[in-house]
């Protein structure tokens, strides 16, 4: 038996889950519709992967009955927003991850310290993408900030810190006009090349 077939009962799981949940969402019953549709996109994310068109269908099904479940503006409704965006970044729909990324910091911002570091990893995917859409000038401000961020709540060798200085190079870089220079207030050391954040 192929890895393939052996998917297949639990790929139809992941439907059931994700049908259910529907189902539960159409009659309104927001609160109950929210654990089948965390099963259908947890086992479509093991199964398949984050990037999987599944799992994003599984995701954004998710993404909606949160909302509805809770209201938004809750930080699971942030968070599940955010983990959709880096996943649209991936797939190349920069303009429906940029969407996601704002809607979920808007909601962190309104929920959360200035100074929480959820805040500023949002700030720093949507910084990453608008330098990556070629527009730093609107990156830098998101970049400047959870960089201030990350260098007070995170130890000096976190990773957060360390790609996000890293993205705000990269904005700030040769190939980028920008009219206005780095505040001189954040320490800007060397780094090895890290992962991004999305």
């Amino acid at each position: 038996m192929s890895s393939h077939e052996s998917a297949r009962p639990w790929t139809a799981a992941a439907t059931v889950y994700h049908n259910i949940g529907g189902i539960l969402y159409a009659r309104g019953d927001f609160a109950t519709a929210e654990g089948p549709a965390r099963k259908a996109r947890k086992i479509s994310c093991q199964l398949l992967g984050e990037d999987a068109p599944r799992t994003m269908l599984d995701a954004t099904a998710y993404a909606g009955i949160l909302e509805r479940a809770y209201g938004p503006e809750h930080h699971e409704v942030a968070a599940t927003l955010h983990n959709l965006a880096a996943v649209q970044a991936v797939l190349c729909q920069p303009e429906a991850a940029e969407n996601h990324y704002r809607r979920a910091l808007t909601i962190k911002e309104k929920l959360l310290d200035a100074e929480n570091p959820d805040v500023a990893l949002t700030r720093n995917n949507l910084g990453k993408l608008l330098t990556d859409l070629g527009r730093p000038a609107e990156a830098v401000p998101l970049l400047e900030a959870a960089v201030a961020v990350f260098a007070k709540r995170l130890p000096a060798s976190h990773p957060h810190l360390a790609t996000t200085r890293e993205n705000l190079r990269n904005a700030i870089g040769p190939g980028n006009d920008m009219s206005r220079p780095l505040k001189p207030s954040i320490p800007f050391e060397p780094v090895r090349p890290s992962l991004s954040l999305h």
